[in-house]
């Protein structure tokens, strides 16, 4: 198998990209962390939910499909969102607004 620049070069570049964006998310406050991570989280939670899909060829209802992505969005502000806080609101002590 013959070593492809072109392909190299895209990867390179969107790992550069990728990098930068979560160096940023990381490092610049603990809000950018947090809506990183909900990015991330409910991107996962999408691919997952079609990949359940395919294997086991049926359908799954988008309701259903949110439903679970918001209760384990749910888990994670429970057990992750500790410090944050929103002007008097504390995520973690009050969590049933976000869900």
């Amino acid at each position: 198998m013959a070593f492809n620049w072109s392909t190299f070069w895209t990867r390179a570049f969107t790992a550069l990209i990728f990098v930068a964006v979560m160096m940023f998310g990381l490092l610049y406050n603990q809000w950018s962390l947090f809506l990183l991570i909900s990015l991330i989280y409910f991107g996962c939670s999408w691919e997952y939910s079609r990949l359940v899909e395919k294997i086991t060829g049926r359908y799954i209802h988008s309701y259903l499909k949110l439903g679970i992505a918001l209760v384990g969005y749910h888990i994670i502000l429970l057990l992750g969102a500790g410090g944050l806080q929103l002007g008097n609101y504390g995520i973690r002590e009050n969590f049933s607004l976000p869900f």
